[in-house]
């Protein structure tokens, strides 16, 4: 079975991994929009947010990143990981927007990928 993937992810995606971060973005919003107006898959919505978060830095993108990618075991680690990345990079105040329930999921797994450092400033007080 083979996963299609929405062009416009596809695209924002490419040019991610080529290094063009402006480019990657404007196309990742535009494939957004369109995902959003058409209610499409979430595998695809999940895809042009994980760019915009990458080279946009947007928190409100990052949060509904998140949120998406920690309801699937599959993108999970994904969701921790840049969860991870962002609290180093920019402090606990990241944490905030998130809901309890989705801070102690990303807590779990990062304790499940070795980082139990993060894991606990991630867990909620």
């Amino acid at each position: 079975m083979s996963l299609v993937v929405d062009p416009l992810v596809e695209r924002a995606e490419e040019l991610e991994r080529r290094g063009e971060t402006m480019q990657a973005g404007a196309v990742a919003r535009d494939a957004l929009a369109k995902l959003d107006a058409r209610g499409a898959r979430e595998s695809d919505v999940i895809g042009a947010l994980r760019v915009l978060t990458t080279v946009a830095r947007e928190p409100a993108d990052f949060e509904r990143f998140v949120s998406l990618a920690a309801r699937d075991d599959l993108t999970l680690d994904e969701a921790a990981r840049l969860t991870a990345a962002r609290v180093r990079e920019f402090g606990d105040v990241v944490l905030a927007p998130l809901s309890v329930p989705l801070r102690i999921r990303l807590a779990k797994r990062l304790e499940r990928l070795g980082d139990a450092t993060m894991a606990a400033k991630v867990r909620p007080a």
